[in-house]
């Protein structure tokens, strides 16, 4: 369950990185094979080993976090099927208006790109309202962004660490 989390929330810091510069051309959410999922931005790895209390508040944190994922997926499904476009036609016709040289196949029609845009627009709120009660689950369990962030980033790269926060997200 930690390995899914850590790769998620590594799948949606580089989401949400390229998704800034793709909203520079164009407002883009995450794509939806990565789903629209929270990230808060990474953390310099030079930090404090955590303490009991930490670990115990970060393993907290993360079990509402995969919650809040959870929710998203599920409202982004719903989002797909009632606009009657695939999220890998979504994926196809997203990375096209990023890189113009890689036009879809088939050619966006004038009904996809209607529907594209209105995915767009209700994925980037989804987005938005995930991140925003991402950050507020970690303030409840007592840390901030930047502090969680540092322990994320102990946490892989620190096996023993890991272990801890592992057996605290079974507790």
């Amino acid at each position: 369950m930690l390995k899914r989390i850590l790769i998620g929330s590594s799948i949606c810091t580089g989401l949400l990185i390229s998704g800034m510069t793709a909203q520079a051309q164009t407002p883009a959410p995450s794509t939806p094979e990565s789903n629209p999922q929270p990230a808060v931005p990474e953390a310099p790895p030079a930090a404090a080993e955590p303490s009991a209390e930490e670990v115990q508040q970060f393993a907290n944190a993360i079990k509402q976090i995969q919650s809040i994922q959870q929710e998203a997926q599920r409202q982004a499904d719903q989002v797909f099927e009632s606009e009657g476009i695939t999220p890998e036609r979504f994926g196809e016709i997203l990375q096209s208006q990023q890189n113009p040289q890689a036009q879809p196949q088939p050619e966006v029609t004038p009904e996809e790109q209607q529907n594209f845009d209105q995915v767009l627009s209700q994925l980037t709120e989804i987005q938005q309202t995930t991140q925003t009660r991402v950050n507020a689950a970690i303030q409840e369990e007592g840390l901030d962004s930047t502090r969680f962030n540092q322990i994320m980033t102990l946490v892989r790269q620190d096996p023993e660490l890991r272990q801890r926060v592992q057996q605290e997200l079974q507790n």
